[in-house]
C-alpha cells in the first residue's frame, strides 16, 4: 500500500468580487529589497469601491496614504487610508472636485488641485479651513512641492508646460514643454518626464538642479510618464512589470516583479514611502491573491509483522 507523504497547495488567484470595476484601484503592497532583486507581497485594495481611486501619496510617517476618490458622490474628494487601523477616512466632503492631494513642504497642511479652474488649495490636516494659494490662468494639472512657497507644476497650456510657481509672489518660470505628469523632488531640485527627449523617440526622466541645469537620469518608453523615487532607486511599471534602477549606477532598468502574479492589471501610477517598505500601485483591475499554506500529511507508521516461533 502506498501512503500519501505530501500534499502541496499552490498560490491561486481568486476574484474577491464577481464584477471587476473598470475604474482605477489603489493597491497597497509590501516591498523588500533582496540579494536577488525586489520582492512585492501582501497586495491589498485600500480604496475598494466601484468608483475612481488614484493619485496616492504617503504621509504621517509613511503609515497613511492620501488619495483622490469618487467613493460615494458625483465629485472626487480626498480620503486617507490608515494602515494602523485599516480604515478609510474622509478628509474632505465638498461640492467641487479635488485632485492630487499632497502634504505642503512644511508638512503643516494638505494641498490639492481643486474646482473647475483647477486652483491650488490647502486645508488643515483634518480637512478644515480651506484657503486658495494660487490660481493659474491656464490651470494646474499635476504638481509637487520643492520649497515652502514653491511648486513645480504641469500647466495645461498647449502644449503642456512645466512651470515653477512661487505661491507667495505669484511669479512663474517655464522650465520645459511637452512633458509628462510625474514630478518628484530630488536632491536640491526635482525630476520630471520629458517627452521625445532630444527627438530620440523615447521619454526621459530628467533632473533639474537648483541652478536650473538639466541632466538625463533614465529613459522611459514613448508614452510612459509614471515613475517614483525611493532610497536612491527609481521605479517604473511597463506592461504590468515593476522595473527599477539605482540612480548611482548606469541606470539600466532591471526586472523587479511581475505584478500580474499579484493580481494587478493595467498598472500605471505608483508611489513609494520614505521608509522603503511600502508601495501603492494604481491598477485598472485587481484580482486579490489568496495564499494557501503548504501542509504535509504525516507518513503512516508501518505495522510490524508478528513473528511466530515454530515448535
Amino acid at each position: 500500500m502506498n501512503y500519501i507523504r505530501k500534499i502541496i497547495c499552490f498560490i491561486v488567484l481568486l476574484a474577491i468580487n464577481a464584477n471587476v470595476s473598470a475604474q482605477n484601484q489603489l493597491i497597497l503592497a509590501t516591498i523588500n529589497r533582496t540579494e536577488s532583486g525586489i520582492k512585492i507581497s501582501e497586495p491589498l485594495n485600500i480604496g475598494n469601491n466601484k468608483g475612481y481611486d488614484s493619485q496616492p501619496f504617503f504621509y504621517e510617517m509613511s503609515r497613511s496614504v492620501l488619495f483622490s476618490t469618487k467613493a460615494d458622490s458625483i465629485q472626487t474628494d480626498i480620503y486617507k487610508y490608515d494602515m494602523n487601523t485599516n480604515k478609510k477616512i474622509a478628509i474632505t466632503k465638498n461640492t467641487e472636485n479635488e485632485f492630487s492631494p499632497l502634504l505642503t513642504f512644511n508638512k503643516q497642511n494638505i494641498s490639492c488641485v481643486k474646482g473647475k479652474e483647477q486652483r491650488l488649495a490647502i486645508y488643515d490636516l483634518d480637512g478644515k479651513n480651506e484657503d486658495t494659494l494660487f490660481t493659474h490662468p491656464d490651470s494646474i494639472g499635476y504638481y509637487n512641492w520643492i520649497a515652502d512657497n514653491k511648486i513645480v507644476a504641469v500647466v495645461l497650456t498647449n502644449p503642456q508646460t512645466l512651470q515653477i510657481i512661487n505661491t507667495k509672489t505669484k511669479e512663474t518660470t517655464i522650465v520645459a514643454d511637452k512633458i509628462g505628469r510625474t514630478i518628484a523632488p530630488f536632491l536640491d531640485g526635482f525630476m520630471y518626464v520629458k517627452e521625445n527627449y532630444k527627438d530620440k523617440g523615447v521619454n526621459y526622466i530628467v533632473y533639474v538642479d537648483k541652478n536650473m541645469r538639466q541632466s538625463p537620469m533614465a529613459p522611459l518608453k514613448k508614452g510612459k510618464e509614471d515613475f517614483c523615487y525611493m532610497n536612491d532607486t527609481l521605479f517604473t511599471v511597463e506592461n504590468d512589470t515593476l522595473k527599477y534602477t539605482d540612480v548611482k549606477s548606469e541606470r539600466n532598468w532591471v526586472f523587479g516583479a511581475d505584478l500580474r502574479q499579484l493580481g494587478m492589471f493595467g498598472v500605471s501610477r505608483l508611489a513609494a514611502n520614505d521608509r522603503g517598505d511600502r508601495m501603492v500601485f494604481v491598477a485598472k483591475e485587481f484580482i486579490a491573491p489568496i495564499t494557501q499554506k503548504i501542509f504535509e500529511v504525516p507518513k503512516a507508521t508501518p505495522v510490524k509483522k508478528r513473528t511466530v516461533k515454530k515448535s
